[in-house]
């Protein structure tokens, strides 16, 4: 023990600053655990900031880097959601595909004019990367890369219904609702027609 430093090196990343709020545009930043540290630069510049993961750098410089490009902007329409889901079906629908992560599905549709070059977009495309990926309807292949999921035949034992976007059960909801109505109109008019027949 007395013979132990009493300081350690150890080299981090840390987002500070103007950086710091940047960044918080991307869905990853809320994923990551929060730590807070202290650090030393190398010129001897002292920083408080949060800690971020070496895995997280690639896409927080992708955000960082687009954010610059692209100006202020209120969130992504419905009519560009749909657009750009629709851009991801299509797609995965002709195969694998080169993405490996979020950020080339941004890059792509940007480059094929599907989504503008803004920070809506970004939290879009990460979006419908990690839903996507959720809702089993692409995987990473072998190579890293995304691909359609084929869906497994029923009753093999493994079979994982896909899950319900909340606008498939709000209109199954409004059908078996109609269909139920319907059944009992249909029930009260036999009635009725049953007594005026005994009449």
């Amino acid at each position: 023990y007395e013979q132990a430093a009493d300081t350690t090196q150890e080299f981090v990343h840390v987002l500070c600053g103007s950086v710091l709020s940047a960044a918080s545009v991307s869905s990853s930043m809320h994923r990551m655990p929060v730590k807070v540290v202290r650090a030393v630069c190398q010129s001897g510049e002292c920083i408080v900031g949060v800690a971020v993961q070496e895995e997280w750098i690639a896409g927080l410089r992708y955000s960082l880097d687009r954010l610059v490009a692209s100006s202020g902007d209120c969130g992504a329409s419905l009519e560009l959601q749909q657009a750009a889901r629709r851009a991801v079906e299509r797609q995965l629908a002709q195969g694998a595909t080169t993405w490996r992560s979020w950020p080339d599905l941004h890059a792509t549709l940007v480059a094929t004019a599907v989504v503008p070059n803004s920070a809506a977009a970004l939290k879009l495309c990460e979006g419908l990367w990690s839903r996507f990926l959720r809702e089993g309807q692409m995987k990473l292949d072998d190579t890293g890369c995304a691909a359609p999921l084929e869906t497994p035949l029923v009753g093999q034992g493994w079979y994982v219904p896909r899950r319900k976007s909340k606008s498939e059960e709000r209109r199954e909801k409004a059908e078996k609702k109609q269909e139920l109505l319907r059944a009992r109109a249909e029930k009260r008019q036999a009635a009725q027609d049953a007594a005026g027949a005994k009449r």
